[in-house]
């Protein structure tokens, strides 16, 4: 596992007892093959199951809104590839989150269905995402740097629109965009267009 995914021997043992103590995989090493096995059929959570009558979270769904919350990077395997993956939203009706890797800016919505792995890496990020998924899904984002209170952040959006929407919802913090040039251009050129409407004639 460790050489598998390139991590320690000792992060590779964290990473099985994870497994074990969050989703009860039963995990059990083999001697003979250097490796671990599962000693019965698994299959991770669905998004709710039975406990004491009610329902319950998917531990996986705990962990994606975490590292939301927390602004935290996550390792996610998928048939068709993995990396390091920056989540934005969870969206509970779609049984799905929304993010991208870190080496792309195309914007992905990932089914839990999907997973073939998820782990934490204790690698946070600074993004914020500016464009809303429930009125527009962008296919790809552009990215500027911004200053956010005491704090240099990285705000994701798909148009100027998105980081003008923004900055009106959090006004009260005087956020100021710091990059890229073409971006501010494009503000000041829709900031003087606007005050030309309010001119008095004459």
């Amino acid at each position: 596992m460790a050489l598998a995914f390139r991590i320690s021997t000792r992060q590779a043992e964290r990473e099985i007892e994870y497994l074990r103590r969050v989703f009860r995989a039963p995990l059990k090493y083999s001697r003979k093959y250097g490796g671990y096995y599962y000693a019965e059929p698994f299959e991770f959570p669905l998004l709710f199951g039975p406990r004491s009558g009610g329902l319950r979270k998917n531990p996986v769904v705990s962990v994606i809104e975490g590292a939301i919350t927390r602004r935290e990077k996550l390792f996610i395997k998928l048939a068709d590839g993995s990396g390091i993956f920056i989540p934005y939203y969870y969206s509970a009706s779609r049984e799905s989150f929304i993010g991208r890797f870190e080496n792309s800016k195309k914007i992905l919505e990932v089914n839990l269905k999907e997973l073939k792995l998820l782990k934490t890496i204790d690698k946070n990020h600074t993004e914020i995402p500016a464009f809303d998924i429930e009125k527009s899904f962008p296919s790809e984002v552009k990215i500027a740097r911004v200053k956010f209170g005491s704090e240099h952040m990285l705000l994701v959006y798909e148009t100027a629109l998105d980081v003008i929407k923004w900055l009106l919802e959090n006004k009260k913090a005087n956020p100021v965009i710091i990059s890229p040039k073409k971006l501010i251009k494009e503000l000041l050129a829709i900031s003087k267009t606007i005050q030309k409407t309010f001119e008095p004639n004459g």
